[in-house]
């Protein structure tokens, strides 16, 4: 039963994900986030493929990129500091979701 749980509750946060995304001219227009957790980011911030959108294959390619599978281009690398350490991690994943969803990171 709990698999089963787990397997929908990713299968609703990737769909979510395919239906949102987040232009850099949403995040930093004045009034149109207000209220929502990605006016705390950067412009630019999550836009790791930098197609100037936000969206869940920026996510794909953290992922890809954090458990070895594809390195992430020079140029997104900036792009793909989303919890803003040092090095490109699993908390990198977790802020994007976040990003993604709405949800505060505090």
């Amino acid at each position: 039963m709990k698999k089963i749980g787990v397997l929908f509750l990713c299968i609703v946060l990737t769909c979510i994900g395919m239906v949102t995304a987040v232009t850099a001219q949403e995040i930093t227009e004045p009034g149109e986030s207000e209220g929502l957790a990605i006016q705390a980011f950067k412009p630019g911030i999550g836009d790791v493929n930098l197609d100037e959108s936000v969206d869940v294959v920026d996510l794909v390619l953290i992922k890809r990129h954090v458990v070895g599978h594809t390195p992430i281009s020079s140029a997104g690398l900036q792009a793909a500091l989303v919890s803003e350490g040092e090095y490109i991690s699993a908390a990198d994943v977790v802020a994007l979701k976040k990003m993604l969803l709405g949800i505060p990171l505090n």
